[in-house]
């Protein structure tokens, strides 16, 4: 008895590796095939039989499958949980004195942000751009002169209206001042990734559009391209 069971436990004991030996197969499907020996319950002086029947089960995967399968249905649930911890692009807050916050993480979905910005209240067009492109002036016309235009002093651009209505606070994040901003006319925003230091996200470009005029799409031009005296709309 000792012996068959030693040759048993012997025959089942796994190699090295998945799966189930030849010998645990071989047992497995002798326990699938068996039949059970009838029941016999004792009623006086009679014995009754009552038939069992022994149910025939072999796995529908072999071993090495089965548990493939079992691992592939756990990170198709774990996947999507790992894949939705991005932050978002951007997030923007209107302030209890009017001005309205704009923290821009990551150069993407201007549609979103310009949309998220007219809901605040402020009347905008957002574009981005790649890095060492700019927009080429001319796609409106400006509330400032300074616009169109190259070579613009320091002196000069402190009086730009423009310049009043937003404000660079942080490396990621502007601030702008709705106040500024008169009926009819478009804060008109230009993202470019930094050429700056590194912790700089972006680099922004701020116009005021005048009321009235249309803010034609970005033609994209090289930041190399040397300035000189550039058309303004009419």
């Amino acid at each position: 008895m000792t012996k068959d069971i030693d040759r048993l436990v012997a025959s089942i004991a796994p190699d090295p590796g998945p799966g189930l030996t030849p010998g645990a197969l071989e047992l497995l499907d002798e326990i699938a095939s068996a039949t059970i020996a009838p029941a016999r319950v004792t009623n006086g002086e009679t014995d009754t039989a009552i038939p069992v029947l022994a149910p025939r089960w072999r796995p529908s995967l072999p071993f090495p499958r089965l548990l493939g399968a079992v691992v592939a249905a756990a990170l198709a649930i774990i996947v999507p949980v790992v894949w939705s911890t991005g932050a978002p692009a951007y997030a923007v807050t209107k302030n209890p004195d009017g001005t309205v916050t704009v923290k821009v993480s990551e150069l993407r979905d201007p549609e979103g942000l310009q949309s998220k910005l007219i809901e605040r209240g402020v009347p905008a067009s957002v574009t981005f751009v790649p890095s060492g492109s700019q927009c080429a002036p001319g796609r409106f016309r400006s509330v400032d002169a300074a616009y169109g235009t190259s070579n613009t002093r320091p002196q000069e651009a402190i009086t730009l209206r423009s310049q009043r209505v937003t404000r660079v606070v942080a490396f990621d994040t502007l601030r702008i001042h709705p106040m500024f901003i008169r009926r009819g006319e478009t804060l008109v925003l230009e993202f470019s990734t930094s050429d700056g230091p590194s912790n700089w996200r972006w680099s922004l470009g701020s116009w005021l559009a005048a009321a009235g005029t249309v803010v034609h799409p970005c033609t994209l031009v090289s930041t190399a391209r040397r300035a000189g005296a550039l058309p303004r709309p009419a």
